[in-house]
């Protein structure tokens, strides 16, 4: 009887899997720190992956990693040697007010952000903190399958933390602007 239960619950999970609007996509783009960030962190770019499902119409739910790397700099100047890397991985939603044609969409983000920062090859520190980023962006249809995107994401990660044997206590946010351009293939259609 569980074998049978467990044969019906596959083929209808199947079924249902076979019919949602899944998409895989791919982005990349430069990436610009702002706010007191910029007074640190250079300007960089950065690369994701992101898995997509429409929930209706109107509404895309998702996962997504992202890689961002930056230089560093202090009043304007470069500071060889010292890199900075944020990697989001992040759940979001996104409104479209279209179904067909060329779409665009407003969404947020959110989730864990391990960020990194290298001190040439002799020392590394990595944290992670929690941030948001709210999304702008449009999609273009190529294909039946194949959409290009753009979008701009506004990103700010909360850090609180201190130092440890020390008074010091940051609590200065990370902001920073990509502009990301990729293209998303769809499955189950």
């Amino acid at each position: 009887m569980k074998k049978i239960l467990f044969t019906i619950l596959a083929v209808v999970t199947l079924h249902s899997v076979s019919q949602a609007q899944f998409s895989l996509g791919v982005t990349g783009g430069p990436a610009f720190s702002t706010g007191n960030s910029s007074n640190v962190i250079d300007n960089g770019y950065g690369l994701g992956i992101d898995a997509r499902y429409q929930i209706s119409p109107n509404v895309v739910a998702g996962i997504g990693f992202q890689r961002f790397s930056y230089g560093a700099n202090a009043v304007g100047i470069n500071i060889p040697g010292v890199d900075f890397t944020i990697n989001p991985i992040t759940a979001s939603v996104a409104f479209t007010p279209m179904a067909q044609g060329v779409t665009p969409y407003v969404g947020i983000k959110g989730g864990i952000y391990d960020t990194r920062v290298d001190l040439g090859s002799l020392f590394g520190i990595s944290r992670s903190y929690f941030g948001f980023a709210p999304t702008l962006g449009v999609l273009v249809p190529v294909s039946d399958l194949i959409d290009v995107h753009a979008n701009v994401e506004y990103h700010t990660v909360f850090v609180n933390e201190s130092i440890p044997l020390t008074e010091v206590s940051l609590s200065e946010n990370i902001n920073f602007v990509p502009i990301n351009i990729g293209i998303s293939f769809k499955l189950g259609q």
